[in-house]
């Protein structure tokens, strides 16, 4: 019997090959965001968002602050989204290190809101639909059935200290 071992091939020309096909298929002046959660999915932070930035990629999403920490540290002039959860306590740490948050129910943007008004900081927010998986995200499946939710994401893009950057 041969054992193999598992593992994985960094290649980054490979990225730079996917990503440049992506974003030919797309329409000027849409934006493309890498995700590059857990480590750039094992493939190093700091060479994969450099890689996708030499090839004029400007958005990242992450999994927690501490990874929008490591992207920031790669690149500076970058915009980085959040996809998970961020204690609303770090409202202030979102805002001075230019980090956008990804906010799922109205409860949650209610307290973004609450802390960040304390820090006198504007918090960056983009509303997380959830149009299936049942997971996470503000209810929408159907205008109709799920009026309370758009009633609820128009009001956490009305929310002091948050600024509504956008939608997914």
């Amino acid at each position: 019997m041969t054992r193999h071992r598992t593992y994985a091939a960094i290649d980054l020309d490979a990225i730079e090959y996917n990503y440049k096909n992506v974003r030919a298929k797309l329409p000027d002046g849409v934006k493309l965001l890498a995700v590059i959660k857990a480590d750039a999915y094992g493939h190093g932070v700091e060479n994969t968002v450099r890689e996708f930035s030499e090839c004029g990629c400007r958005w990242f999403a992450v999994s927690n602050l501490e990874e929008a920490m490591q992207v920031r540290s790669a690149n500076a002039d970058c915009s980085i989204l959040i996809l998970g959860y961020t204690p609303a306590e770090y409202a202030a740490a979102l805002a001075v290190n230019n980090i956008s948050q990804a906010v799922f129910n109205i409860e949650y943007a209610r307290s973004l809101s609450e802390k960040a008004v304390e820090s006198g900081v504007q918090v960056s927010i983009h509303i997380k639909a959830d149009t299936g998986m049942s997971r996470l995200g503000f209810a929408f499946r159907d205008s109709v059935a799920d009026a309370g939710s758009i009633s609820q994401i128009a009001e956490a893009c009305r929310l002091p200290g948050l600024y509504p950057e956008g939608i997914f």
